[in-house]
């Protein structure tokens, strides 16, 4: 699977229980541009590992624990336009600070 790493595009991760190791492999995909996470369980240290992936552009974070702090790592992944963070602990003020600091950005956010 490491051999594969360099390789991938798009991650299907959705519905798992994330370590910091998993984090560490998944950015090691230096090509990938989509990641999905939704209804995945991890950490903002983990979060942070994405901040590697230059090419990212599409990363789905529905009914995830993040929240407020993650978004501003979120605004620190260089070619991210396009990110869900519906049911999440993102506040609306938070949403609207990334789209204003990023308004090329598609921030999709449904709440309860």
């Amino acid at each position: 699977l490491q051999q594969l790493m360099p390789h991938i595009i798009e991650l299907d991760l959705a519905r798992s229980d994330l370590t910091t190791a998993d984090f560490t492999t998944i950015a090691q995909c230096q090509v990938l541009e989509r990641l999905h996470l939704e209804r995945s369980d991890f950490d903002q240290e983990q979060l942070n590992h994405l901040t590697a992936l230059n090419k990212l552009s599409w990363l789905n974070l529905h009914s995830t624990p993040i929240d407020n702090d993650g978004v501003q790592t979120l605004l620190t992944i260089p070619n991210l336009s396009f990110c869900c963070l519906s049911y999440t602990k993102v506040s609306a003020k938070a949403q609207n600070l990334m789209q204003e600091l990023a308004p090329a950005m598609t921030v999709i956010m449904e709440s309860k």
